[in-house]
């Protein structure tokens, strides 16, 4: 690598994002085959121990079971916010994390300074871009 010009490790760059690219096209596209298989098994499965009432199907090859899998979002920002501060505790109900943008423009306008308890890092990176 040492021996070749910007030129030829560009192009060189390039051809491997390319590969991995194709690559990583391939394997998702043979993982989400996977993933479909096994959502059918799971609703077939589910299906049936709905049906025999059981929470738990032991077999020789393995035990199934029952779980109860949750998600929450936030549908309504607002109406989320101003519940939140109606509370004793505001802060029960969210994550805490920084905003990145936020940090950043507000480092921006400090001339560096970061609000209290952030971290921030920077790290310098040489990106490619194709002609």
């Amino acid at each position: 690598m040492e021996q070749m010009t910007p030129s030829q490790l560009v192009k060189a760059y390039i051809a491997l994002r390319e590969k991995k690219a194709a690559l990583k096209k391939q394997y998702d596209e043979q993982v989400a085959a996977i993933e479909s298989a096994q959502g059918k098994v799971e609703a077939a499965l589910l299906s049936a121990m709905t049906e025999m009432g059981v929470e738990s199907l032991r077999t020789e090859n393995g035990t199934a079971y029952v779980t109860l899998q949750t998600s929450v979002t936030v549908a309504d920002p607002d109406a989320f916010k101003e519940f939140c501060l109606r509370q004793d505790d505001p802060f029960e109900f969210v994550d805490v994390r920084a905003s990145k943008s936020a940090v950043l423009a507000f480092k921006e306008a400090t001339g560096g300074d970061l609000p209290p308890g952030v971290n921030y890092r920077a790290t310098r990176a040489v990106n490619f871009r194709a002609s």
